[in-house]
């Protein structure tokens, strides 16, 4: 019981002990002067953008590894309490046995085995990434991450935790409803109809425990497998939330057009163009083709950064900025390159709705198309993306 509460008071300790201190030293990425002056923001983008926050070197040093040794002692708290629930079934199934057998000495080395084997799990996520000063006013930079540990953290490290919630929550299920099959068992030997007081009392406290247990921990097994998911097939790729956006992206820019193809669905026009001969739809196809491809090639890398300077330079602090410049412009390249393949994959679609707009002399559907390449992530979004694990960690 020591144990288990020296691991659950680390653990509080870690994740708030500091955050009044933390609080002190908190800055705003975005810039508090800021108005709204683009037809694209909204009010809600600019809100969120606003309550980014950032930390200076060394204090961003300190809450990396509190937030990590957090969820190590966290884990520790999940092996005791679930040595504890097999404890106490050993105690009801084999009470003269677990009376001689468990003593305190062993307790104390089960303790330790806890912490040295989380310790063994969780400390490779601390020397994932590094931390450094910049040059101006202190501000914390972050390294790319170390591949093999990264590999470890978003590939091994939810399973082995997965793992241990599993067993846990099995072991802390079994143990409660053992216990309460025993107490009601003996109280009808006995011939008692009403249990008693102290039965009672330990009934509601073993439920009560393992309904926090469940309810606590459970959830976590959600996010693991999640987290699982989404980077299990992205182990070799450079930026693997990047990756993630454009996949994303992908989805939008499918939905965009699946919505798009709706508003024909009823014209003439796809009828019409049905019915043109393969050669004629295969004559539009290669000029989409072409025009697109030379669009791709010719786009200037000065474009993308003059829309970076459009779409942030006002909204983030100068500082932030400079440092954050040329992962944003990598997130927009992204983004123009992944909708351009989407174009090319999705060509034959495209063409239907180039030919409704030419034959009804209209750029309405010229105009979904526009759309589909308007749907992006909130500013937000991107720079926790430009850097993941400064926020994420």
């Amino acid at each position: 019981m020591q144990g288990l509460a020296l691991a659950d008071g680390l653990t509080a300790f870690c994740a708030y002990g500091f955050e009044p201190f933390f609080n002190l030293h908190y800055e705003v990425i975005g810039n508090d002067t800021y108005s709204i002056d683009d037809i694209n923001d909204t009010d809600t983008e600019i809100e969120e953008l606003k309550k980014l926050v950032g930390l200076r070197f060394p204090y961003c040093l300190m809450h990396y590894c509190l937030t990590n040794l957090g969820d190590t002692f966290h884990l520790v708290s999940i092996l005791l309490t679930a040595s504890l629930g097999l404890q106490k079934l050993l105690a009801v199934a084999c009470p003269i046995w677990s009376k001689i057998q468990i003593n305190e000495r062993k307790s104390c080395i089960v303790c330790c085995l806890c912490f040295l084997f989380t310790l063994t799990v969780n400390v490779p996520r601390l020397f994932v990434i590094s931390f450094s000063r910049g040059k101006e006013r202190d501000v914390c930079l972050v390294s790319e991450p170390q591949r093999t540990i990264q590999k470890y953290i978003l590939g091994y490290y939810p399973i082995i935790y997965a793992i241990i919630l599993v067993v846990a929550a099995v072991t802390m299920f079994i143990s409660t409803c053992f216990i309460l099959c025993t107490i009601c068992r003996r109280k009808r030997v006995r011939g008692h109809v009403v249990a008693s007081r102290a039965e009672k009392k330990s009934c509601v406290l073993i439920v009560c425990v393992m309904t926090f247990f469940f309810l606590a921990e459970v959830p976590r097994l959600y996010i693991t497998s999640t987290l699982f998911s989404t980077y299990r097939s992205n182990f070799d790729m450079q930026d693997v939330a990047l990756q993630k956006m454009t996949t994303e992206l992908f989805l939008k820019y499918s939905a965009c057009l699946d919505d798009s193809l709706n508003h024909i669905s009823g014209e003439s026009c796809l009828s019409d163009f049905n019915e043109r001969p393969s050669h004629y739809k295969k004559s539009l196809i290669n000029q989409l083709e072409k025009s697109w491809s030379e669009i791709d090639k010719n786009y200037p890398k000065e474009a993308t950064r003059l829309w970076v300077d459009m779409v942030y330079k006002d909204k983030l602090k100068h500082v932030y900025y400079e440092y954050l410049y040329d992962d944003l412009v990598d997130i927009f390249t992204v983004y123009d390159k992944g909708f351009w393949n989407f174009l090319m994959l999705s060509v034959y679609d495209f063409a239907i709705l180039e030919y409704c707009s030419t034959v009804s002399n209209t750029t309405t559907f010229e105009n979904l198309i526009i759309k589909c390449h308007g749907h992006k992530f909130s500013n937000s979004v991107e720079v926790l993306v430009s850097s993941q694990y400064t926020v994420n960690q």
